[in-house]
């Protein structure tokens, strides 16, 4: 078992103390946590003894955090120091990157804070390692250059030159460094094992070759003229550091010191010192990239910038020749691909995934549920097994990395580079892009609360639009409505004596009506779609709905599109308002009928479903039972995969201005979602559209409302009907409406004046017909009450044009008063039969 790491934590909070040793425990990282709440507890502390890592609160009382800092580099110069703070802005977190800090984590990220703790750990192992390996170097060289004095001096001893000779194949033979002897020529005297072991090459195979045998492309005269110029001048460079690529195409970077010596027969040689630096090179620009790479992701506003910046910085680091970004969420267990690029003709490109609906690949599955995944192909041309290509697939990458973008234990996305270079990359590697991954976490999560954020604002714009639009249709509705009832109601009122009438007089009064009724379906739109509209729902057959419009959607559709209507034999029954019906297929094939502008042909049919729970599981809104499917398909335009998603929602449309408001649809949507069913919709750009409608069917058979009756079957009666309607032609129409099948009534004009006739007449009344709002201060709810408790007998009927939140959607109310509620417009027909039944009852 590992020894515990020390860690001194300078916070006045204890609890947090606690919090951050869980938080590091939970992700593996045993800590004895030592707690400093004062300047004085800290500084003892690092005075006392030697810590593994140092965290600090970048505020405490009395004692700033950039003061904590500037002591603890002062004492414990090696020792990676964090902050952890509850709130840091940006310029704080500069500033402390500058002062020397290995990162920051914030409170309510605590998450972050092993893996930021891992990073600064593995960091200051390899600053420590530098440190070391520069003392080995200098103490080499200063050996070998007193060798080299006491040899030309001429002054020592037998025993003393002996002593310097083995002192220097010592040197030799045991460096870490390798060692190189060179001759005028270029030609390699001599190499010791640390150098073989660099370049990968046998001595015997160095021995008498000419130096740049161990560089990749060279020729044994390339810069053999520049390397015997420096003979002969004596000069050359002390130190330098320099990218090389040895034969075996891997990459290094060379700190080479070099010096002239003199070796007896062979004259003036050059002794080279060779030292590996890339992994310290390497650590330069990670720290170097980490310290700005929080400032730039704090830039980024959405998802794309930052796997932009990310992207950049992987380049520097670790090279690229395609990449991936793609956030994952496990709620759809999909990816949303932010960036996929690929290097083509020697130039980057942004390619399209694959897998554009998002699902996920066996390689994408694999490295959500098992992690990072390094794949160093033999041949480029090997297929990778479950990754899917992309891009350039005719030239296949030979190294391939793929991480997860972690949130704490939650994988919020996926991040892949891939080189053309066979062994271009490896665990470090892999580490560096890991690291890379969990770093942007924290910036993906702010971008996606903003984004959030910003879908709440908007919900709260269009519920605001909604409130107005329903303010206005509520509005509307009461006075459009009883215009309509008037136009409707003389109209009916003339037709129930058609004989007496013309066929040219007859027609139009149907006309009158038929035009009526489409502007009170206008108005039950609007009012639907603002969810104000009185759901008047009762069981029905989806097939006579549909036959009722039939003769109506040919009207609508034109000559160049051809309706056909299929039928489901023996379809159950729907719980179902039907006009809210009418109107869904009526927007629909107004829809369809737009998508057609050359004609084309038209589907609507009813179907019966058994829907199981497999079945549902493709709808997030689907649920598993029988259900009746209403079905519209089109052979039109078909709608594009980026506006699929956004047809439902409140005014947007893709028509030119005056052709479409954007409501259709939503009001679609809405009346829907009021009977418990869902939409599934599929298109295809140049194919067509099919919208697919599910309602829940009644498990039991249902009683459906008998069929209309003909106009010389009308009810009448002659009881007494007390009618209460301020608006003047409402009133007149509704009279000669009852009056004509034999009713008698009597009229008032508000509620003051209803009171007056029903003491004058001694309250003989058999109904009360009256509108719910009305002036003067008592409404039809009131009478409805006062007469009721006057006579428990009264049978009682309220109508108004208003929307259903006005007009009194109580329940409650209706049931204790056993009152019946007309919605305005009201057809003669609708009106008697309600008038006789209610009576009857």
């Amino acid at each position: 078992m590992s020894k515990p790491l020390r860690v001194l934590y300078l916070e006045d909070e204890p609890l947090d103390g606690e919090l951050a040793a869980r938080a590091l425990a939970d992700d593996g990282l045993v800590c004895e946590m030592v707690n400093a709440r004062t300047k004085d507890e800290f500084e003892g502390a690092l005075k006392r003894e030697t810590f593994d890592a140092i965290l600090s609160d970048f505020s405490v009382p009395s004692y700033g955090g950039l003061t904590a800092l500037s002591v603890a580099r002062s004492l414990q110069p090696g020792v990676p120091f964090l902050f952890l703070s509850g709130t840091l802005g940006e310029e704080r977190v500069v500033e402390s990157l500058r002062s020397g800090a290995n990162d920051f984590v914030l409170k309510d990220r605590m998450e972050r804070l092993a893996p930021a703790l891992r990073r600064a750990l593995h960091e200051a192992q390899l600053l420590r390692a530098k440190k070391q390996a520069e003392e080995n170097l200098r103490r080499s060289q200063e050996e070998l250059a007193e060798a080299q004095r006491l040899v030309q001096s001429g002054q020592e001893t037998e025993s003393e030159l002996r002593e310097s000779e083995e002192r220097f194949r010592s040197v030799w033979e045991n460096s870490i460094d390798g060692m190189r002897l060179t001759d005028r020529m270029g030609r390699i005297v001599d190499v010791n094992e640390a150098f073989c072991r660099l370049v990968k090459i046998p001595r015997a195979h160095l021995l008498g070759q000419v130096f740049s045998v161990m560089y990749k492309g060279h020729g044994p005269q390339d810069g053999i003229e520049v390397y015997q110029d420096r003979f002969v001048t004596g000069q050359i460079p002390a130190r330098i550091t320099a990218p090389v690529q040895l034969w075996n195409s891997e990459e290094l970077d060379l700190e080479i010191s070099s010096s002239f010596i003199e070796s007896g027969q062979r004259g003036k040689l050059l002794l080279s010192i060779f030292r590996n630096v890339t992994e310290r090179k390497r650590a330069q620009a990670r720290l170097a990239a980490f310290s700005h790479l929080g400032q730039k992701l704090g830039m980024a506003g959405t998802a794309r910038e930052a796997a932009d910046i990310l992207m950049e910085v992987a380049d520097q680091l670790l090279g690229w020749d395609a990449c991936t970004f793609a956030l994952y969420s496990a709620v759809e267990n999909k990816l949303h691909h932010a960036l996929n690029m690929d290097t083509i003709e020697g130039r980057r490109v942004e390619c399209s995934a694959v897998l554009a609906d998002g699902s996920l690949s066996p390689m994408a599955r694999r490295v959500i549920n098992e992690g990072a995944q390094l794949i160093l192909k033999e041949r480029p041309s090997d297929r990778l097994a479950g990754a899917s290509a992309f891009g350039d697939k005719a030239r296949p990458s030979a190294s391939l990395m793929f991480v997860p973008i972690r949130n704490g234990a939650r994988v919020t996305g996926l991040l892949s580079i891939q080189s053309y270079k066979p062994k271009a990359y490896d665990e470090r590697s892999l580490e560096t892009l890991q690291a890379l991954a969990d770093h942007c976490a924290g910036a993906l999560e702010r971008i996606q609360a903003q984004d959030e954020r910003k879908q709440l604002e908007e919900q709260l714009r269009q519920a605001q639009k909604m409130e107005a639009i329903g303010q206005l249709a509520g509005g509307i509705a009461h006075d459009f409505n009883n215009l309509l009832l008037v136009m409707r109601g003389n109209a009916e009122l003339l037709l129930m004596n058609e004989d007496a009438q013309s066929p040219e007089t007859s027609d139009g009064l149907k006309q009158i009506i038929a035009a009526a009724e489409r502007a009170a379906n206008l108005t039950r739109q609007l009012l639907a779609f603002s969810r104000k509209q009185v759901m008047q729902s009762q069981p029905l057959v989806l097939n006579d709905v549909v036959a009722n419009l039939t003769k109506m959607l040919k009207r609508i559709i034109g000559e160049d599109i051809q309706l056909q209507c299929q039928y489901a034999a023996r379809l159950p029954a729907i719980q179902a308002d039907a006009g809210m019906l009418e109107q869904v297929l009526v927007n629909l094939v107004v829809n369809a009928r737009d998508a057609m502008p050359q004609g084309g042909q038209l589907l609507v049919a009813t179907e019966h479903l058994s829907l199981q729970e497999t079945d549902a599981r493709a709808n997030p809104e689907a649920r598993p039972g029988e259900v009746v499917c209403l079905q519209v398909r089109d052979t039109g335009q078909g709608i594009a995969p980026e506006n699929l998603a956004r047809i439902f929602e409140p005014f947007f449309t893709t028509k030119e201005p005056g052709r479409g408001t954007g409501l259709g649809l939503a009001t679609v949507y809405g009346i829907i979602k009021q009977h418990q069913g869902w939409i599934q919709v599929s298109s295809q750009v140049g194919v067509g559209t099919t919208f697919k409608i599910f309602l829940p069917a009644l498990a039991t058979a249902a009683n459906l409302p008998p069929p209309e009756t003909t106009a010389a079957e009308l009810p009448g009666g002659h009881e007494k009907i007390l009618l209460v309607e301020d608006d003047y032609s409402v009133r007149l129409i509704t009279r000669r409406v009852l009056e004509s099948v034999g009713y008698e009534v009597w009229e008032a004009t508000s509620g003051p004046e209803a009171q007056r006739v029903w003491e004058q007449q001694a309250g003989e009344f058999d109904l009360l017909l009256s509108d719910i709002v009305m002036p003067q201060g008592v409404n039809g709810r009131d009478l409805a009450v006062q007469f009721r408790i006057k006579k428990p007998a009264l049978k009682i009927i309220l109508m108004s044009g208003y929307s259903g939140s006005v007009a009194g959607k109580d329940t409650e109310f209706f049931r204790r008063t056993q009152s019946q509620f007309l919605q305005k417009p009201v057809s003669s027909r609708t009106l008697l039969e309600t008038v006789r039944r209610c009576l009857d009852t």
